[in-house]
């Protein structure tokens, strides 16, 4: 019996239902049926408690679902053990597996991944994935709670002091201060002139730059918007502004707007890239890409996730 597990790894909130669907390979030359059941940690429950499969025909396939319930666990990555119990044809022989893992994750967590030739921090939290190259702290991915990828092998940002870029794909080796749970970063740039850090909170990454050690007043940023779209090119479907009186209104992408959230639609998608920025600021659109900056020393800082389209406002006013 060969299982496999979608998704590979279980991302969750503290208080969070998730499917998990098992594929189950038959390599026997009858058919078998059975139930996978686990070993579940405190916090961690599962509907239904013994998921039933089968029969499943000789050299074929089946799936079973089943439902991770989450109240309130202790943060951070662990392994699930479960077992899958079969008996095959008319036998009455039970077959039980050794213990076979389930990834889950509660809470924005990040691991160390060592891979050649570009080792990354892997960012594993509810509402999304990310990985942080190793060695300078660039982002060079993204995908969303569906694991559909929108970022790969191109940078989310660069950062400049306004006249020196310091972050970007030319940047080489800066020190990086990884947190695991929950999951923060912090990096430098060269001559470590300023220090920049990522709070990787449920749906959103959190920027701001470190107000202690940076030494310019503003911070620059530009994202390139190298976002992957198979099914059409995205467009901006929401860009709001705050007007005198503090009420939110819609403007239109301009070399020059005061705006603080953005939604930007992928065709036919089930989460569109969200944009929020604390305070305002000042941002040249042009097409899907954005260039702004933020205060260094004053605690601005700028966020990033997903939203459900047309849900812009939600997503801007949860915490």
């Amino acid at each position: 019996m060969i299982v496999k597990t979608t998704p590979a790894a279980v991302r969750m909130s503290a208080r969070d239902r998730r499917t998990v669907t098992f594929s189950l390979d038959n390599t026997l030359h009858e058919s078998v049926s059975g139930w996978v059941q686990f070993d579940l940690p405190a916090g961690l429950m599962v509907e239904p408690e013994k998921a039933m499969f089968g029969p499943i025909q000789p050299k074929t396939s089946s799936t079973v679902s089943v439902s991770i319930v989450s109240d309130d666990p202790a943060a951070g990555r662990r392994t699930v053990p479960y077992h899958v119990s079969y008996r095959a044809g008319d036998t009455k022989k039970e077959v039980r597996t050794a213990a076979l893992p389930l990834t889950v994750v509660v809470g924005p967590t990040l691991e160390y991944v060592y891979e050649y030739p570009r080792p990354y921090y892997l960012i594993r939290s509810p509402a999304y994935t990310a990985r942080a190259d190793m060695s300078n702290g660039l982002h060079i991915f993204l995908a969303d709670d569906n694991d559909v990828v929108r970022l790969s092998d191109s940078p989310l940002f660069t950062l400049s002091d306004g006249s020196i870029e310091v972050l970007s794909e030319r940047t080489g080796m800066a020190f990086t201060w990884p947190v695991g749970s929950p999951a923060n970063l912090t990096a430098t740039i060269s001559q470590d002139r300023a220090r920049w850090q990522a709070i990787y909170l449920p749906d959103r990454i959190l920027i701001r730059m470190d107000t202690g050690w940076t030494q310019f007043e503003r911070a620059y940023f530009s994202v390139p918007g190298n976002w992957l779209s198979p099914q059409g090119a995205p467009r901006w479907n929401r860009i709001v502004t705050l007007t005198s009186s503090g009420k939110a209104v819609d403007v239109q992408p301009g070399a020059k707007v005061s705006v603080v959230a953005a939604e930007l639609e992928f065709p036919g998608a089930k989460r569109n890239l969200a944009f929020k920025f604390e305070p305002a600021q000042e941002v040249a659109f042009n097409e899907t890409a954005l260039k702004f900056s933020i205060g260094s020393l004053t605690n601005d800082n700028w966020q990033v996730g997903f939203c459900r389209p047309g849900e812009l406002e939600a997503w801007r006013d949860s915490k």
